[in-house]
């Protein structure tokens, strides 16, 4: 056979094979359009999958809801255990009364800095911390330092997003709240404080909310106090209170109280409490009372001779100054010295609370309809 006939038959068989090839859906690399055919279906593939028989694939994501919460709770069983932990929290317990003892916990600083800011910050940036992976906590409210199940709960709270909150241990959950920057747990104890909330405990309340700024618990903390404030003076609490709350509410117009007297009394036993501190403090709170709606004889006999207004010349200036206003007739006092009356203005003006009187209105309705 010659060459031109051997080249012939070759073509033939070639001709006849590439068919059969296509039936047996081979890569298209390996048909009659070569590279070319190969180019489209890279293409294909990119703007959207095709199945053999040129059918566009189907699919469908998979999401495990189970997957994050069983993941976060394996976590926090490898921190119980010290497995992989990289970071140790170390803070002090007891104390005062009891032996003070070092307590440590170890955990991940890739949780904690996910969790919280407050690691993010200390464990990410250029500090010993980082560097030592050891983070001391101090300083805490409490003198005897934190109760170590409480510091337990919310360290696991940060891995597992659960916690038991109680009325025992809400003000240290608080705390390592406000300290670790757990801003959703920080205001689920507001929350959790609010619905608590009732006359034993309003002042501590409201102590609470203003030293970690939850500003709707202090709100509501607040209004409970001024409708009660002629009960609250009397509770211990109230005298516990530091110097800035008590000027803060003697300002109120809208406590509710009887009289300024009370207010008077309450104050001086405030003072008495520590009057080696406080003494210094008992004229800014004098200032604040509304001598002029206390009667001249109390006036005379017992806030004048009370040894703190004895022995402050300004306290005992103000005890003239209201005697005076007793004195002198309301009407001729506007005429004479309209001055010294708008000073008075505040002073005469009783305070919300105290304007407080019923009128009750007794009938009936006749037969005919007249009462």
């Amino acid at each position: 056979m010659s060459v031109f006939e051997c080249l012939f038959t070759s073509v033939i068989y070639a001709y006849e094979f590439f068919p059969k090839i296509q039936s047996f859906n081979l890569p298209l690399s390996l048909s009659r359009c070569g590279m070319a055919a190969a180019a489209e279906a890279t293409e294909d593939r990119s703007g959207g999958a095709l199945t053999g028989d040129g059918e566009p694939e189907e699919a469908e994501d998979f999401t495990c809801s189970a997957y994050c919460s069983e993941l976060s709770r394996r976590q926090n069983e490898q921190r119980k255990s010290g497995l992989f932990c990289d970071v140790t929290l170390v803070f002090s317990s007891g104390g005062v009364s009891e032996e003070e003892r070092v307590q440590t916990l170890a955990a991940h600083r890739s949780v904690l800095s996910a969790a919280s800011q407050y690691f993010t910050l200390l464990l990410g940036g250029d500090f010993s911390e980082s560097r030592s992976g050891r983070v001391e906590l101090k300083e805490w409210s409490s003198p005897t330092g934190p109760d170590p199940d409480t510091v337990e709960s919310v360290i696991q709270f940060m891995y597992t997003g659960q916690i038991r909150v109680t009325t025992a241990n809400v003000h240290e959950v608080l705390e390592v709240a406000d300290r670790f920057l757990l801003a959703q747990l920080k205001n689920f104890c507001g929350e959790f404080l609010m619905k608590k909330l009732n006359l034993s405990n309003c002042v501590a309340v409201h102590s609470l909310a203003h030293m970690y700024t939850l500003d709707t618990l202090a709100l509501g903390a607040a209004k409970t106090i001024r409708r009660n404030f002629h009960k609250i003076i009397s509770n211990e609490e109230f005298f516990t209170l530091p110097f800035h709350l008590v000027r803060d509410w003697l300002s109120d117009s809208g406590i509710t109280v009887d009289s300024e007297q009370e207010l008077f009394e309450a104050i001086v036993k405030w003072v008495h409490q520590n009057t080696e501190e406080r003494g210094k403090q008992f004229e800014e709170l004098f200032k604040l009372l509304r001598l002029p709606q206390i009667s001249p004889t109390y006036l005379s006999r017992v806030v004048k001779k009370e040894p703190l207004v004895e022995n402050n010349a300004a306290c005992q200036q103000l005890v003239m100054e209201a005697l005076e206003v007793h004195a002198v007739h309301f009407e001729n006092l506007k005429s004479a010295d309209f001055e010294l009356c708008a000073s008075y203005t505040a002073a005469i003006q009783p305070r919300l609370g105290q304007n407080m009187d019923v009128i009750m209105v007794v009938g009936g309705v006749q037969k005919a309809g007249t009462i």
